[in-house]
């Protein structure tokens, strides 16, 4: 899923039918939720215990939960269903 990232970007998409438009809702929602809960919980875990390691580590972990969350997305996107005959 991450290498779908860059090419959903980039715009390169293969022709087909596509079915993403069905998951952006949800998809976009749960995105939101999990950028506002993630940042939320490392602000009180910096409040509570200081810049130590692990919450940085933590924070890393949401970074890349991201990066995986957009890349399926991207998946939905780039890699369509196509109907030959």
């Amino acid at each position: 899923m991450p290498i779908c990232l860059p090419r959903w970007i980039t715009g390169r998409r293969p022709p087909g039918f596509a079915y993403h438009q069905a998951k952006k809702l949800p998809v976009i929602v749960f995105m939101a939720l999990l950028v506002f809960e993630s940042l939320g919980t490392h602000l009180v875990l910096l409040a509570i215990f200081g810049g130590q390691w692990w919450v940085w580590l933590l924070f890393g972990l949401d970074v890349f939960t991201w990066l995986w969350l957009f890349g399926y997305y991207g998946s939905l996107v780039v890699l369509p269903h196509q109907i030959d005959k």
